[in-house]
């Protein structure tokens, strides 16, 4: 049936060439340009949003003659982001028409015809560069403002109290929202919320109330602490609470499953837990800096740890697919809940202090000289993620 569907597609696009050669016939005149928003993952929306920024001050810089038509994806993963941006961008809903002719442009590589906002996020991924408080905040409503002062009284926040946005990562909304796409090759990232207890009750007694998101979730947080809030679990969920949450707290805590990246663009610290080992490094170091945990990798038949001199070797060394570990028999290995909650200690002195300790700056350097011993040099940015200080010293293997 697929390679039916296959060659009914290839014939499509033959019997669309026409129209492509009247768009390059054009060209000369005018630049005609597609660009898919990415809107089914919240994370990838939201720095899709901010990115049209970025590309609106390259636009005058350059002052090139072309017509970008922006369209959505069918699946919308937050309305409220979609209230937003169409205040200030014109896209059109997600069109057939308008996706064929955009994945024609891809099939005959007219990639002038092409237009990413991904790229602009990328390359002005730096903390001096964030522009969203210049870009959502004057774009809000009052009315929005007093729904997250309701939010923030029905959830049991006091006014002018701060908070801190926890997550793990599970398979919950995909499962439900994507089902006909196999995406469990992103298994490898997942780990259980239970894990982050600990963490969210020190938080909670040192002052800060804590809030588990996401809405659609696997597992109950599970705490007694009344400052730490299941929001994912509770009544008031919404895509507007989701994003109010996350731009307004003091500082984002947990996996990389997207949504932080709302957090990012709010420019809020994000600390990242489970970080996969293999995507950490030559992913990270071409964003700004990051402190982090990594999930350790063992050997499915010995049970034995590897080091990063032994991942570096391997043949899944720079894989974002949980089924390249299956094949190698590699196995990811979650961080516990004390290496967590001691990781949640030294991101309180991160927030409170906004530096590292001395000691723990030296340990970092440690592991970065012995990494870059063995890692392929053309993945590496220029940016150096850190990972925790006591965390390394708990697995000073990694030093070598």
């Amino acid at each position: 049936m697929n390679f039916i569907k296959k060659k009914i597609r290839k014939f499509l696009f033959f019997l669309i060439y026409p129209l492509i050669i009247i768009i390059e016939i054009i060209k000369p005149i005018k630049l005609i340009k597609l660009c898919q928003i990415k809107t089914a993952f919240i994370g990838t929306y939201v720095q899709e949003v901010d990115a049209y920024f970025f590309h609106k001050i390259d636009e005058k810089q350059k002052n090139e003659n072309y017509k970008i038509i922006f369209f959505e994806g069918k699946l919308i993963s937050n309305s409220y982001i979609r209230n937003i941006s169409r205040r200030f961008m014109h896209v059109k809903n997600f069109s057939r028409v308008l996706k064929f002719l955009y994945e024609s442009l891809e099939y005959w590589k007219k990639k002038d015809h092409l237009f990413y906002l991904s790229d602009y996020w990328t390359r002005n991924l730096t903390k001096d560069k964030i522009t969203s408080r210049n870009i959502f905040i004057p774009n809000c409503k009052k009315n929005e403002n007093n729904k997250g002062i309701e939010l923030l009284e029905n959830l049991g926040i006091p006014k002018n109290a701060e908070w801190i946005c926890i997550s793990n990562r599970d398979s919950a909304y995909k499962k439900k929202y994507i089902p006909k796409f196999n995406l469990s090759y992103h298994d490898h990232r997942n780990f259980s919320v239970k894990s982050l207890v600990p963490a969210a009750e020190y938080f909670a007694n040192k002052g800060y109330y804590v809030v588990r998101m996401g809405s659609i979730v696997e597992e109950k947080l599970g705490s007694e602490n009344k400052k730490v809030i299941d929001y994912a679990n509770s009544n008031f969920v919404n895509d507007f609470s989701d994003i109010f949450l996350l731009a307004n707290c003091k500082a984002y805590f947990g996996s990389d499953t997207g949504i932080n990246a709302v957090s990012d663009v709010f420019s809020k610290k994000v600390y990242f837990i489970n970080f996969t080992s293999t995507q950490l490094f030559h992913l990270t170091t071409f964003n700004y800096g990051r402190l982090l945990t990594v999930k350790r990798i063992g050997d499915k038949t010995t049970g034995k740890l590897l080091s990063m001199k032994e991942i570096l070797g391997s043949n899944f060394a720079y894989s974002w697919r949980y089924d390249d570990f299956q094949r190698n028999g590699a196995v990811p290995v979650s961080n516990t809940s004390e290496e967590i909650k001691n990781f949640a200690e030294e991101v309180y002195y991160n927030i409170e202090n906004g530096k590292p300790k001395k000691e723990d700056v030296e340990i970092q350097e440690a592991f970065w000289q012995n990494y870059t011993k063995y890692v392929d040099k053309e993945k590496l940015g220029h940016h150096r993620p850190h990972l925790g200080a006591d965390f390394l010293r708990q697995n000073i293997d990694l030093l070598g």
